[in-house]
């Protein structure tokens, strides 16, 4: 079974409360999961840090430039499907700006993460799921700190 090491970048509205503001595009890929939103990001390449291949592929995707001062790691997800299994390390990204198409997903409460299943890709769910869980009731002084400290 392959094993892929992915950079998943979540671009994070923090002003936006009660819930969640988080920017998806949709997935063009021929494969089980075309036409789903996801985080942008990808493969990180062989000899390739982390957080680089994060850079390289908020660029590829989204079109915006950003530095490492403008992210911070957030956790990693290991998920196996059928075929693959990918270990998804997700990153903060402290930017609301996005040149490529995609939206602006709005999670008020667990109905809207609910109705996420069959839109994102099922690795994807619990990391709204976690998210969801640390900031939805706080506010955005509080939301801050528990994302950016």
């Amino acid at each position: 079974m392959t094993n892929l090491l992915i950079s998943l970048g979540i671009f994070f509205d923090s002003s936006f409360t009660p819930g969640m503001k988080i920017w998806l595009q949709e997935r063009k890929s021929k494969d089980l999961l075309e036409g789903l939103l996801e985080f942008p990001g990808g493969k990180v390449e062989k000899e390739e840090l982390l957080v680089d291949a994060l850079i390289r592929e908020i660029q590829e995707e989204v079109g915006v430039d950003i530095s490492e001062k403008k992210v911070k790691y957030f956790k990693e997800y290991k998920y196996s499907y059928a075929e693959k299994s990918v270990s998804l390390n997700c990153f903060l990204i402290d930017s609301l700006e996005v040149n490529k198409e995609g939206i602006w997903l709005e999670v008020k409460n667990e109905k809207d993460l609910d109705n996420l299943k069959d839109k994102i890709p099922p690795a994807n769910e619990l990391i709204f799921k976690e998210l969801f869980s640390k900031v939805h009731s706080l506010s955005v002084e509080d939301r801050n700190l528990v994302l950016w400290s």
